[in-house]
């Protein structure tokens, strides 16, 4: 195929363009692919409800190691049933599987596999309750409100660049790896080979990910700041647990949302970096046989 063939027939489209096309062809809607993803998404919120409980209210050491610990398991095992479903998800995409259902179950009964694949993303969401329970914990202890508003304002800013980057590289590796079908080793070598065939690509694609990733971390804020106003309404009270459930099921629907989009986003980077690569061979080929 000649150049212009291949760019005419495969044309360079904009992330929002390729995301679109490659939800179409996955034959799936908005409203299914967020419902997959809402069960996990609101557990996540939940538990750090759960974990941070401690924070806010006078307990012994044991009760707050083990609350923390529900949490972090809370959050993992959510985690993971929400990667798996992402892992399905790539496999319906690649057209490996029949319909969205078998796809689930097959991610399902392949657990160690999936692990192999997104261990690195759980580490880091681990770390990062950690990291913000320790943070809300020093904070507290000041008894300024405005300054533990600023500072986690901040702090979320701050460290929304390096998570959403992990989490979207990690998200990247799992497209290659469902997509090629290869072992994780030979999948770490064509990872690498696509980044450095499309640095500019992947750096704007990254700076649009995490700006929409940082809307939604500020919408976070917001929404977590629910129960605070709550606390000033006669008829709901402070720290009325279905204040928390609430909380925690808009932040479930909005995560769902980001999730399912992410996924096809990441499985629309590779589909352009792969275009690229292909373009750039075909033209070194002509060079060289001319």
């Amino acid at each position: 195929m000649s150049v212009s063939a291949l760019l005419t027939s495969r044309k360079f489209l904009t992330p929002a363009d390729i995301i679109g096309s490659t939800f179409r062809e996955a034959r799936l809607s908005w409203k299914s692919t967020v419902i997959i993803f809402f069960v996990p998404a609101f557990i996540a919120s939940f538990s750090y409800y759960v974990e941070s409980w401690p924070t806010s209210h006078p307990t012994t050491s044991a009760i707050e190691l083990l609350l923390i610990s529900v949490g972090l398991v809370l959050l993992l095992m959510s985690r993971f049933v929400m990667r798996s479903k992402q892992f399905a998800l790539l496999m319906h995409w690649a057209k490996q599987s029949s319909d969205i259902s078998s796809a689930i179950r097959e991610a399902q009964q392949n657990k160690w596999l999936v692990f192999k694949v997104v261990w690195p993303a759980l580490v880091l969401d681990a770390t990062l309750m950690l990291g913000v329970h320790y943070l809300v914990r020093v904070l507290r202890e000041t008894h300024n409100a405005g300054l533990e508003a600023f500072v986690l304002l901040g702090s979320a800013i701050v460290l929304e660049l390096p998570y959403a980057t992990i989490n979207l590289l990690n998200l990247l590796f799992m497209v290659i790896y469902v997509k090629e079908k290869t072992s994780v080793g030979t999948t770490c070598k064509r990872f690498f080979q696509l980044m450095l065939n499309n640095p500019t690509y992947v750096a704007s694609f990254f700076l649009l990910y995490v700006f929409i990733s940082m809307l939604l971390d500020l919408t976070s804020l917001l929404v977590f700041s629910i129960p605070s106003f709550c606390e000033y309404i006669p008829m709901i009270g402070k720290d009325n647990i279905l204040v928390h459930i609430v909380e925690s099921i808009l932040m479930g629907i909005a995560n769902g949302f980001l999730n399912a989009a992410n996924t096809f986003a990441c499985a629309a980077l590779y589909e352009q970096m792969t275009m690229r690569s292909e373009a750039s061979d075909l033209i070194e080929q002509i060079s060289d046989a001319q």
